[in-house]
């Protein structure tokens, strides 16, 4: 059994690299050969729309880079774990080019995982995960585990991040064929955080944000960003959407000042 890892940061010994690293060790445990890419480290163009594009039906490319040796490995392994940093609310671009470039050939379904990693204030965590979703589900690449990670929840993960690596080996056979496109759109629909929205995301910020804070004994800090949230909720309820934002968008900006002040002073 092979896994392949692919990320997608422009720093090799970052974060991304570093949560890859650990789902892969996970994977190794189970006793998996894994390999790595690092896209910062191979040359992989943008993609050129050819009009010849015969791309889509054989393993060739008009364009000369290292984009048919990782489209191989991507087709012969056995899953594949894809790491991904959040750039103005989106992929970056090395992550865009490797969507761009690659295809995958074969009928049956393979697990995946894929994290998105939001540094900063956290926003597009959830909506370049979104992005990223439908990509591997439309290539069979059924993501077992999708999550959004920020600076609000990296501890946590990297607690959880090996027993995904030994999930992803288990899942290897296992995964449901999705054989049409109905089929792949029903089952990226029922993902978790699919259906966020922008104000989704907000408020999700808001409570990792919250659940920081109160974990790092500050509770009486955030008691009153706690109650605006639910607030806002209550307001979502009865479509008073503007009320509800304002809150929402006061609530994370508020938890996000005080985890960072929190950050400095420790």
């Amino acid at each position: 059994m092979e896994l392949l890892g692919v990320c997608a940061s422009p720093h090799p010994e970052g974060i991304s690299s570093k949560i890859m690293r650990k789902i892969l060790e996970g994977a190794k445990e189970e006793n998996a050969e894994v390999k790595e890419v690092m896209l910062s480290k191979v040359k992989l163009e943008p993609c050129k729309g050819c009009y010849d594009a015969k791309c889509w039906s054989s393993m060739t490319c008009n364009v000369e880079d290292d984009a048919i040796k990782i489209r191989e490995e991507l087709n012969e392994c056995d899953g594949l774990v894809f790491v991904a940093p959040v750039y103005f609310l989106s992929l970056n671009g090395l992550a865009k080019n490797f969507i761009d470039r690659m295809r995958n050939y074969a009928k049956e379904t393979k697990p995946s995982i894929v994290v998105t990693v939001a540094g900063g204030t956290g926003k597009g965590c959830i909506l370049a995960l979104q992005e990223a979703c439908r990509w591997l589900t439309l290539i069979n690449f059924f993501p077992i585990v999708a999550e959004p990670v920020t600076r609000y929840n990296l501890d946590a993960v990297l607690t959880v991040a090996n027993n995904w690596g030994r999930k992803l080996v288990k899942s290897v056979d296992k995964v449901k064929r999705l054989k049409n496109l109905y089929e792949k759109v029903l089952a990226y629909e029922e993902l978790p955080y699919m259906k966020y929205s922008l104000v989704d995301e907000l408020m999700y910020l808001s409570e990792v944000e919250i659940s920081a804070i109160s974990h790092k004994g500050k509770h009486e800090l955030v008691d009153d960003l706690s109650r605006k949230l639910e607030e806002a909720k209550a307001l979502m309820s009865i479509a008073k959407f503007e009320e509800a934002l304002k809150y929402i968008v006061e609530v994370q900006e508020s938890a996000m000042k005080i985890f960072n002040e929190l950050n400095q002073s420790s």
